[in-house]
């Protein structure tokens, strides 16, 4: 299994970061793609997890969406979301104040 070492924000439109990976002395770049992107910041609870489920509703099994959300208390309501429902929590990133949850739909 591949460890991330470093990540790197980068201006792509369907990639927001791309993280290196160290495996046999070679560094692999791995960018993480989003089907759909929902913008949530400056929502609060329940809002940004009753947007995700309805925009993941309409999504085809295995695409991924990547939601940003500002709500500190949104890290714990998608880890939360993401067992309850099924949906794989494939990445979360905090850069600041910010957060990105990429959810796997099933």
């Amino acid at each position: 299994m591949l460890s991330p070492i470093f990540c790197a924000p980068v201006d792509t439109s369907r990639c927001s970061w791309i993280a290196f990976e160290f495996f046999d002395s070679e560094i692999y770049m791995i960018a993480m793609q989003a089907d759909k992107e929902l913008d949530t910041c400056g929502l609060n609870c329940p809002l940004p997890i009753l947007k995700t489920k309805k925009i993941l509703n309409d999504m085809a099994s295995g695409q991924i969406l990547k939601v940003v959300a500002t709500d500190p208390g949104s890290l714990r309501d998608f880890e939360a979301f993401a067992r309850q429902t099924g949906h794989e929590m494939v990445e979360q990133v905090t850069q600041g104040d910010r957060y990105e949850f990429y959810l796997k739909r099933r």
